[in-house]
C-alpha cells in the first residue's frame, strides 16, 4: 500500500482493537497497535490511554522527536550519544 502523503510504502499491521490489517500506530494501551478508525470512535478511556501512550513516547525521545510510522523516535544524532 502506498501513502497518499509521502508516496512511500506503508506496512500493514493488525489493529489490537478491531483485528483488521491496516495502517496502525503503537499508541494503544501498553503500546499495542491501533488504527485511526478505532481511535476515532474510541471510548473516553481508550482516547486517554492513547494520548498518554503517545505523550510517553515523545518524552522518552528527549529534546526532539521525529515522527515515523512506528511512532516518535529520537533523531539519529541523539541515538549516537547512547552508543
Amino acid at each position: 500500500m502506498s501513502c497518499p502523503i509521502c508516496d512511500g510504502d506503508i506496512e500493514l499491521r493488525t489493529c489490537h482493537v478491531c483485528n483488521a490489517e491496516c495502517e496502525t500506530r503503537p499508541y494503544g494501551p501498553n503500546g499495542e497497535e491501533i488504527c485511526i478508525d478505532c481511535l476515532a470512535g474510541a471510548s473516553p478511556l481508550l482516547e486517554h490511554q492513547t494520548a498518554l501512550s503517545f505523550a510517553l513516547q515523545v518524552v522518552a525521545c528527549g529534546d526532539y522527536a521525529i515522527m515515523s510510522d512506528r511512532g516518535p523516535v529520537p533523531p539519529p544524532e541523539s541515538r549516537l550519544r547512547w552508543n
